[in-house]
């Protein structure tokens, strides 16, 4: 869904910045895109990851308009998922995004846009999962939170929430 997304932003004529922990997609992605897009090996539980990744579009581009959250892992086990387990999804579908917009809100400008992917999973319940509802409906949360935050400096920020993709 990130490079679908990544693809019609440069169809419509950003420029873009690539952060994922798949070195060899990620790369391969953006020689495809041209000199609009930049790859960034990005583990989004790392803060230092997080902040080059935000720099390298500041270096690269000079501006940071758009910030789009979509990374995500669906490894749910429900009930029975370990506190490890519930830290990991935490930590990349809700935890991430947050970091992302520290980073990225100090160097955005009246109209930009923090745009985080939630999902239909984080409204509704859903029989034998846990981790990604609850994650997403903690995104869809802080969604709103930003959205008041930022809303005085001029940054909009909004969530979508697709149903059920295979990606």
């Amino acid at each position: 869904l990130g490079l679908d997304i990544t693809r019609r932003l440069v169809a419509d004529g950003a420029r873009v910045v690539m952060a994922d922990t798949n070195c060899e997609a990620g790369q391969a992605a953006a020689r495809s895109l041209g000199d609009a897009a930049l790859f960034a090996e990005t583990d989004v539980t790392n803060d230092a990851h997080i902040a080059r990744a935000v720099a390298l579009a500041l270096e690269r581009f000079q501006r940071l308009d758009i910030l789009v959250n979509s990374a995500c892992m669906y490894s749910d086990d429900g009930l029975a998922s370990t506190r490890a387990q519930w830290h990991r999804a935490l930590d990349v579908n809700l935890v991430s995004g947050a970091i992302f917009a520290q980073y990225a809100a100090p160097v955005m400008a009246p109209g930009a846009v923090v745009i985080n992917l939630g999902s239909t999973g984080g409204k509704y319940g859903a029989e034998g999962r846990a981790l990604y509802p609850a994650s997403k409906a903690g995104l869809i949360q802080l969604t709103k939170n930003l959205a008041v935050t930022l809303a005085p400096r001029g940054i909009r920020c909004v969530s979508v929430s697709p149903a059920w993709t295979w990606s």
